[in-house]
């Protein structure tokens, strides 16, 4: 041993650690506990609102040798976001006294190392508030170790339907308040017995610290109800901290529940952070009933299976699907129907995912969940698992609103007396070719989600300017509302963002209650005022209602940030680009959806912008309305798909037959002659034509296929018409979800009108992809990549670059009419055609965006609902990458409108970063022309 090495062993120190992340509820403490017994190092480790502080006593070399290990070591769920060291520590005070650490000369004591109780503020700045650590642990599905003992008739756990340990279980949806710890959550109701006490105080305990810890003896338990009572075969509903022994075992109330879904009954299940509504997945009546009842008539339902085996007799498990499946998340995965699933249920089917070839698929996210297949004497059990709440409603959490919102629905209900804090909706995902997962859904095992708003930057940095002068300065927090559809709110504290669990529509009333209370409550735990509101761009609606009104609460500032800047950013974010070096790397990205208010007062839903620097957080939105190139947010619109008439104006976007005639019209436009190849003279012929066989074609087959026409009529296909001819209340827009309703409406797709946002762009999706899988059962066939020559057209309008689907739509309408309606085969090849053109004219339109880039910045970012297209995408991706084009996508959060919030954050950081430097620019040249 060389003399610096004993030097280091025999010299003590004294060190302090902070560490930031997802660093409470994971065992955490425990862990840190552990390794520093193992070396002999004598210290303490407590929770705080920051994250979690460890003090540490003994040898140099031995903390070296904890710091490497700690740092490679962490446990499964843990993420160390940054690390505060501080090598010559004096320790203070206040724990010495508490806490006896060891002699005053700081040598070690034989006191040991101890988890100390949680003391908020400690390590902080004492002059100011500190707001809360970001990143709080999600609910995780049962680890292998809980369900082995789960499934051990000799473990005192056996069938425990709320077994959990350090590496698994409930955690946010039980948070009352931060630092997490039992007193912070519901489990306070639940006083542990003197076995689970034993865990949780014993470091060599998995359960060590383990804040759910409870068993049959002293945790929560379940029930069966049946209209409020006690289902048949149970006793009287327990209170919520009721004995064991007060209610029947779990396994006798699950066989009665399973009884019950075998009859065909719908049982309300409560579960992690919320209800389910729950019935045979394998029992066509049952879900018509459940449809009927929840007012869902077509949008996909979930299908819970035991394992990967069972769920590839329904879906196609790849490896990649297989892990998702997998995840300690439990999300919903969007797979396709195998061919033998179509031929064994193909009414199923059909009920389950109408006129979709892909199915939501889950596998177990509790023990409660386990113990339904557990219990269950069919192996290939299969449960439809959707929502817990009526059609378009929030989420139901507790008992007492189940029996309320959920009567008319459910025949019998499944409780239980741990309380849901936080409502947390499934989370769902898909495969992606680029990443492996493609995010449409932030909940339960995701939610709440955190992001670094600035990752190339140290999350120490304190070298922001304040909006306001002043030396001591923070990073300001941002609230951001989010989008009118999937909404979902942002929050940052410092460099982190934090993105709330799904929230819904908000054209709920409810929801809109919902996302107040969520603002409120977020706030609240985070322990943040905000510094700025951020909006959505549109006049009306609720979130530019509340963010007025938030912004005067706080008397802040209240922020617009047009809705398809927001989608391109949120996918920067995701990707952790750096958006404050615009000025220099301008960023490209393809926004399509299906609407957002466009910075111009237009209808807009697919955009190519270049976003190339931040404007000014302090504008007039009537100046800025009427600059049509973006200038004063910092972004150039480069120019968008052409524009259709949208006849009836919202209605047009729930009856994809409107845009049709639409597109009919527009294709006979004497405007449209040069695109379009029409002669002048023959345009009213044209159209004449396309109408009448049109009308023959659809209208004749949704009264055969409903009794009535439900407004798809000749006298609506003419009055439609009239009003297309003399624009009556026929606003623009150039969104693609309308130009893919509009291709859906030639097929015949959605005839009655669309029940859910997307609906006909998926059937449409489902029928190109036929023809895909129809020679090639796992993946794309070559007919994917069929060469075609071009049927759009790129041309200039007005300065602006317009991708013109007209001759493209033309071309189709021509080949789909003189298709027979049953020729499915034939249907489903140009249904493909409409997905590779649309490709390949937005790839060119990329190109032509680019021009004049170098290699390294030949880059676009893809965003908006029609991204989750699987097929767009991978013919979009692959053909960028045949141009050296890398697509940008996000993996984490949604591409849809759920991502928007991050965006609107993100871009609100940027404008009040310009505004700073501005401000700052002007004080530099004020004091200048004094000197």
């Amino acid at each position: 041993m060389d003399a610096t090495a004993a030097d280091r062993n025999d010299c003590t120190a004294s060190w302090r650690l902070i560490a930031r992340g997802r660093v409470q509820g994971v065992g955490f403490r425990p862990y840190v506990h552990q390794l520093a017994t193992e070396l002999k190092l004598a210290g303490r480790v407590w929770n705080h609102g920051e994250g979690v502080t460890i003090e540490l006593t003994g040898p140099e070399a031995q903390l070296e040798c904890f710091l490497g290990r700690f740092r490679s070591e962490l446990p499964p769920l843990a993420a160390l976001n940054s690390l505060d060291i501080n090598r010559q520590a004096s320790l203070p005070a206040l724990f010495e006294s508490s806490h006896n650490m060891g002699s005053d000369d700081g040598q070690c004591g034989d006191t040991g190392f101890v988890i100390a109780e949680t003391v908020m503020n400690a390590g902080y700045n004492p002059n100011h508030q500190q707001p809360m650590s970001l990143d709080i642990t999600p609910d995780t599905a049962p680890c292998a170790d809980c369900l082995a003992e789960f499934r051990d008739p000799n473990n005192r756990r056996y069938h425990y339907p709320f077994i959990n340990c350090t590496q698994c279980g409930p955690r946010y949806t039980l948070i009352e308040q931060l630092p997490y710890d039992r007193p912070n959550t519901s489990m306070a109701a639940f006083d542990l017995c003197s076995e689970c006490d034993r865990e949780y105080t014993s470091p060599k305990d998995r359960r060590f610290h383990a804040q759910p810890n409870a068993c049959v003896q002293c945790g929560p338990m379940i029930w069966l109800e049946q209209s409020g009572q006690p289902a048949a075969g149970t006793l009287a509903v327990p209170s919520p901290a009721a004995s064991c022994e007060a209610t029947p075992d779990s396994d006798t109330v699950i066989r009665e529940l399973l009884a019950c879904l075998k009859q065909g009954q719908i049982a309300a299940v409560r579960g992690v952070g919320g209800f389910h509504l729950v019935c045979d997945a394998r029992n066509s009546a049952a879900i018509a009933r459940l449809r009927q009842r929840k007012r869902r008539p077509s949008k996909p339902l979930a299908v819970m299976v035991a394992d990967t085996d069972v769920a590839s007799g329904w879906v196609r498990i790849s490896r990649n699907a297989k892990a998702l499946l997998e995840l300690p998340a439990a999300p919903i995965v969007l797979l396709t129907q195998t061919g033998q699933a179509r031929a064994m249920f193909e009414n199923e089917l059909d009920l389950l995912a109408p006129g979709l070839d892909t199915l939501g698929m889950m596998l177990p996210q509790s023990p409660l969940h386990h113990l339904l297949f557990e219990l269950s004497d069919d192996r290939h059990l299969a449960l439809v698992m959707t929502s817990g709440n009526p059609g378009g409603e929030p989420l139901v959490t507790s008992n007492e609103q189940a029996r309320q919102s959920l009567a008319d629905i459910a025949d019998v209900f499944l409780m239980h007396n741990r309380e849901i804090v936080r409502r947390n909706d499934d989370s769902v995902v898909s495969e992606s070719a680029k990443s492996g997962v493609m995010m449409h859904r932030v909940g339960r095992g995701f939610a709440p989600l955190a992001l670094e708003l600035e990752p190339e930057q140290s999350s120490e940095s304190d070298d922001f300017i304040p909006l306001s002068s002043g030396a001591d300065f923070r990073v300001p927090s941002v609230l951001a509302l989010g989008s009118y559809l999937k909404n979902s709110i942002a929050l940052n504290t410092g460099e982190r963002i934090c993105i709330s669990p799904h929230i819904g529509d908000l054209d709920h009333p409810d929801n809109c209650a919902l996302v107040a209370e969520t603002v409120d409550r977020l706030l609240d735990l985070m322990n943040t005022t905000p510094d700025a509101i951020v909006c959505d761009l549109h006049p009306e609606g609720f979130g530019r209602q509340l963010g007025e009104r938030l912004a005067e609460r706080f008397q802040v500032p209240l922020i617009e940030v047009p809705h398809h800047i927001a989608h391109i950013a949120s996918v920067a974010v995701d990707q952790c680009m750096d958006l404050s070096s615009l000025s220099e790397q301008p960023l490209l990205g393809l926004a399509l959806d299906g609407f957002g208010f466009g910075w111009d007062g237009e209808a807009r839903g697919g955009e190519l912008l270049r976003l190339t620097a931040t404007g000014n957080s302090r504008r007039d939105i009537n100046s800025a309305v009427s600059d049509g190139m973006g200038a004063e947010w910092g972004f150039e619109a480069v120019g968008s798909l052409s524009a259709l008439p949208q006849p009836g104006a919202d209605k047009a976007s729930r009856e994809p037959w409107r845009m049709t005639l639409a597109a009919l019209f527009a294709v006979q436009k004497p405007e449209s002659t040069t695109v379009t190849q029409q002669p002048e003279e023959n345009d009213r012929q044209l159209l004449d034509g396309f109408a009448d066989r049109f009308a023959d074609r659809l209208v004749s087959d949704s009264v055969a296929a409903s009794g009535e026409s439900q407004g798809l009529s000749e006298y609506g296909i003419r009055a439609v018409l009239n009003m297309l001819e003399h624009d009556v209340n026929c606003p623009k827009t150039t969104s693609a979800g309308r130009w893919f309703d509009a291709v859906a409406g030639l097929f015949g797709i959605c005839t009655d009108g669309q029940t859910y946002e997307g609906e006909a762009a998926m059937r449409l999706e489902a029928l190109a992809r036929c023809s895909v899988f129809s020679r090639n059962e796992r993946g794309f066939s070559g007919e994917v990549t069929v060469e075609e020559p071009p049927l759009w057209v790129l041309q200039t309008n007005q300065s602006s670059l317009e991708l013109n689907l007209l001759p493209l739509f033309s071309h189709l309408a021509e080949r789909v009419f003189d298709t027979a309606p049953d020729d499915t085969t034939r249907l489903s090849r140009l249904a493909l055609m409409f997905h590779r053109q649309l490709a390949d004219g937005l790839c060119a339109w990329v190109q032509q965006g680019l021009q004049g880039r170098s290699d390294n910045n030949r880059k676009v970012v893809l965003s908006g609902g029609c991204i989750q297209n699987s097929l767009l995408r991978q013919l979009l991706t692959d053909a960028l990458g045949q141009q050296g084009i890398a697509p940008v996508l996000p993996e984490r959060i949604p591409v849809n409108d759920g991502g928007i919030s991050v965006g609107q954050l993100a871009w609100a950081h940027q404008m009040l970063r310009s505004n700073r430097d501005n401000n700052h620019n002007n004080h530099n040249n004020h004091n200048n022309n004094l000197k």
